[in-house]
């Protein structure tokens, strides 16, 4: 699933149309190894994300929020140092190489203006993002490669900027050969990946498929997943299109390479093993109740023994009697011959009266067990989609629920919750249980909207607006949505409904809520649609 030369040459394309000429605002580094500049251009702001994660280096217009750390990295704040409000002169590419290169015109501290280069190499666990001055010279990069680690390059600032060693010589894009030509020479064409050699070789033509009008698509094959810029006629499987690259790779990053979080390990870990424990404990409690409602079954002998208790004599082992719950079919009811038939008849009743408190304690366990398994579901849900901050406070919430060792944590108020700003109204997004209780019931109003997945764990989204248009309930049913189980599934069903119509569940552990009066809306959720819905910029 790697990124080509010819999957970044319309890439760029893609990213110049929309950032030429644009203000970088803000610069945020989310994680060690992926910036964000979130850039003021063509009237609508963008998040252009950078990543040269070992995993899934890549670059791409983002409409989704991420968390930024407390204390920035230095990285970050050398970013800021020399890049904030600079202005994107081009975003182009070296040859057909996977590097990808910025051109920010900004100024230094004594007010002279400067071009800066920020090079972006996507190249496997080589990758890397690297700040040059325009006659290359690196002032810092996200990976630094000391002397005598490399014997060609050296990346540590003040250090000369040098290109990577390339895998191929010709440029496919270039005017000197014919398509048959380029077709000879394949294993010589640079940024051809056996991907896309695959399919080149499958269709006999070059220029055929390089220059064909772009379609994103993710195609789902037997063995893994594959996508690329314009579909692959070689492969077999069922396909999903995308309006733009970015959205593409924003799906295929956040489904195929969500970065593993230790805390998160921890966490899903402590989850899975009590809820496994849950599943045991359900399962031996719905045996007893097996158990319980077979022994209940002698209430039937019970009245028949006292209806014929003046047949019995003492010292009698059974009596058999008309079954009138059975057409008076005759039945034989053992006795205790050592005991009176009074005693016999109160010896059955105990038993009958013990199965029918064993009947109600069970019922009630199971149904508090069932609960608890929800519960713990819908935590696993939330952990898998949670940020850092997200995840510390999924840990307070465990302590607290003393599943997790260790004192209790008093809990302040959520900070981590999404906020979009859309057409003069305000949405919030929960995405734990202590965000989603501090949204419903705590920062909403009466009057504001509230939106949920039918009958399953999502996030609790609020909506406060002067009037409920159609395009708000689509916004905020795509986010329900896809912070969700259900994020790729089609046809999610959403209700919405007024706060004052929400009531938490008394004594039940997480956000789970009890509503009425709501609307229902299916939708089939996709980042990409939400990204044109909320015109790529209302994110705060």
């Amino acid at each position: 699933m790697a990124i080509d030369g010819v999957f970044i040459h319309y890439l760029v394309q893609e990213l110049n149309n929309s950032l030429q000429g644009g203000k970088i605002n803000k610069i945020n580094q989310p994680t060690p190894l992926e910036v964000i500049l979130n850039i003021r251009s063509n009237h609508q702001n963008w998040q252009f994300l950078l990543s040269s994660d070992l995993n899934f280096p890549c670059c791409f217009l983002s409409a989704q929020k991420r968390t930024n750390p407390e204390m920035p990295f230095s990285f970050c704040m050398n970013l800021r140092k020399y890049l904030e409000r600079g202005i994107i002169e081009k975003i182009w590419q070296v040859d057909n190489d996977r590097i990808v290169v910025i051109d920010i015109r900004s100024f230094n501290e004594l007010g002279d203006e400067c071009l800066y280069h920020l090079f972006l190499e996507i190249m496997g666990r080589n990758s890397n993002l690297i700040l040059t001055t325009s006659n290359l010279t690196i002032i810092d990069s996200i990976r630094k490669l000391s002397p005598g680690l490399q014997e060609l390059r050296t990346i540590i600032p003040k250090a000369p900027y040098r290109y990577p060693g390339k895998q191929g010589s010709i440029n496919p894009f270039g005017k000197d050969l014919t398509d048959v030509q380029k077709t000879e020479v394949l294993n010589q064409l640079e940024g051809i990946s056996p991907l896309l050699k695959n399919a080149i070789n499958f269709q006999g033509s070059v220029d055929r498929l390089i220059y064909q009008e772009t379609k994103p698509v993710l195609i789902k094959t037997e063995k893994k997943p594959a996508f690329y810029v314009f579909d692959l006629p070689h492969l077999e499987g069922e396909r999903k299109y995308y309006s733009t690259i970015s959205s593409l790779l924003e799906d295929v990053k956040s489904t195929f390479f969500k970065e593993t979080n230790p805390l998160s390990n921890l966490l899903s870990k402590v989850v899975r093993r009590e809820l496994a424990h849950q599943k045991t404990k359900l399962a031996n409690l719905k045996d007893d109740l097996t158990e319980a409602e077979k022994k209940l079954e002698t209430k039937n002998s019970a009245m028949l023994l006292q209806a014929n208790l003046y047949r019995i004599k003492p010292g009698d082992e059974e009596i058999v009697a008309e079954d009138f719950y059975h057409n008076g079919e005759p039945v034989t009811i053992k006795l205790n011959p050592q005991l009176s038939p009074s005693q016999n008849l109160n010896q059955f009743f105990a038993k009958i009266k013990k199965s029918e408190n064993a009947l109600e304690h069970l019922t009630r366990e199971i149904a508090k067990t069932e609960n608890e398994i929800i519960y713990l579901e819908s935590l696993l849900d939330q952990i898998k989609q949670a940020n850092d901050s997200d995840l510390q406070e999924i840990k307070a919430e465990l302590l607290n629920e003393q599943l997790l060792s260790g004192p209790k944590i008093k809990v302040k108020q959520p900070k981590s919750y999404l906020t979009y700003q859309v057409d003069g109204a305000t949405i919030w997004v929960g995405k734990n249980n202590l965000q989603n209780n501090f949204l419903t019931h705590t920062l909403a109003q009466k009057s504001d909207y509230w939106f949920h997945v039918q009958k399953a764990p999502s996030a609790h989204v609020i909506l406060r607006a002067p009037e409920l248009t159609e395009k708000l309930i689509r916004i905020c049913a795509h986010l329900s949505a896809l912070h969700s189980s259900f994020a790729q599934s089609s046809s999610v069903p959403v209700d919405y409904t007024l706060v004052k119509n929400v009531k938490k569940v008394p004594g039940q552990k997480g956000s789970f809520v009890t509503y009425t009066n709501q609307k229902t809306i299916f939708i089939d959720p996709d980042w990409d649609t939400l990204k044109k819905l909320l015109g790529l910029g209302s994110q705060s």
